[in-house]
């Protein structure tokens, strides 16, 4: 057995159409919901699975991209608004 600290833990689930994302502002404050299929453009999965990769030493998610992120919250707004 190894003795070395991990550097990564990788979260994986799958959850059928059971999802619920909240997100909120930095008050706290919920600013949407989304209940169904995790959607592929939040970088958080996609349908049935969700999956994210946290390393360790930082808090962080890996390969997080802002923008990215950002555009599929726009994309999912819309498409859950229509």
């Amino acid at each position: 057995m190894t003795t070395a600290d991990p550097k990564f833990v990788t979260v994986s689930v799958w959850g059928r159409d059971l999802h619920t994302i909240s997100f909120a502002d930095r008050d706290n404050y919920e600013l949407y919901e989304h209940q169904g299929y995790m959607p592929v453009g939040l970088q958080l999965g996609g349908g049935d699975e969700t999956s994210l990769t946290i390393d360790v030493e930082t808090g962080m998610i890996v390969g997080w991209d802002k923008e990215k992120f950002l555009e599929g919250y726009n994309q999912l707004r819309d498409m859950d608004d229509d």
